[in-house]
């Protein structure tokens, strides 16, 4: 819980950095509906699937209640506040809004101390017959963070980019993504079977990892940051590219999987990898997030 808002931080950071208040008004008022109504229920809803009956933690709820009510009550001051037109009045304003920051970060920081250091046998979760439930590898755990750290680092890079979405405009995008990549691929497979002496497994898993740019460490070459303007049609193309590659690169990390379970035996699905693969999760995944991300667009910039 303590890094469940992190997105959010990455966010409300860069848009800080670029002016957006009302974007991090926003998405604090989304963060808080989130996890008060919609994490709640759903927590509430998939519980009771599998257990006929919940226990919870009261102190743990009662803590989290007192800093949740001491959170509302310092929103709610300078908005009251703020009704005063004076320049006096908004110094004033401005001077207790950091000060009542200030106070909810010790609040927060004393209670993780109080929960998780001093006081942690309060706050153990209560038993559902699950003790014997083997945790997760070593490897899954890395691979999740791992997933979601790029997933955090894409949100930047889109975050970035100022130029709106357009088939023409985002030309030289398109072909880098539907030529270059595939053509990159191709030569990481030759290189890797070929020169290198792998398996057509492994070479292929090569290429889709070494194909895609990344974003995150290609930060030279990037655009500016959102309203800096300065986007040249290469730092554009690269960014934009550098933020799409990733799902094109997916299908072919799959088809090395597939490649890897027919070399052991077991036979070569080649119409569920284009189904599944390639079909759904590339064209699913991006019809989803563009109507996720319209959405969002719709609820945050149309009501203003």
């Amino acid at each position: 819980a303590t890094l469940g808002n992190l997105t959010e931080l990455v966010i409300a950071l860069a848009a800080l950095k670029a002016g957006q208040y009302a974007l991090v008004k926003a998405s604090l008022a989304g963060a808080i509906v989130t996890n008060t109504l919609f994490m709640l229920g759903a927590s509430f809803l998939l519980g009771g699937l599998k257990h006929h009956v919940q226990e919870y933690n009261r102190v743990s709820a009662r803590m989290q209640g007192g800093l949740l009510f001491l959170a509302t009550i310092a929103l709610l001051i300078p908005s009251a506040m703020s009704v005063a037109d004076s320049a006096e009045g908004a110094r004033f304003t401005h001077t207790l809004s950091v000060g009542l920051a200030l106070l909810l970060i010790v609040a927060y920081a004393l209670g993780m101390l109080f929960s998780l250091k001093t006081h942690r046998e309060l706050f153990a979760s209560a038993g559902h017959d699950e003790e014997g439930e083997a945790p997760w590898p070593m490897s899954l755990a890395l691979g999740t963070l791992a997933g979601v750290t790029v997933l955090v680092a894409l949100v930047g890079v889109g975050l970035r980019i100022d130029t709106r979405f357009g088939w023409r405009r985002w030309a030289l995008t398109w072909r880098l993504l539907g030529i270059t990549m595939p053509l990159t691929i191709l030569a990481g497979v030759w290189l890797g079977h070929v020169w290198l002496g792998y398996g057509l497994a492994t070479a292929m898993l090569l290429g889709a990892v070494l194909a895609p740019t990344d974003p995150v460490l290609a930060g030279d070459v990037q655009v500016s940051g959102p309203g800096e303007g300065g986007e040249d049609p290469v730092r554009f193309a690269l960014t934009s590219e550098g933020g799409l590659n990733d799902s094109l690169a997916f299908p072919f990390v799959w088809l090395a999987v597939a490649l890897a379970l027919a070399s052991a035996g077991e036979p070569m699905d080649w119409g569920r990898w284009l189904a599944l693969d390639v079909l759904w999760r590339v064209l699913g995944g991006a019809a989803i997030g563009a109507l996720v991300g319209y959405a969002l667009m719709h609820m945050i910039f149309r009501s203003e």
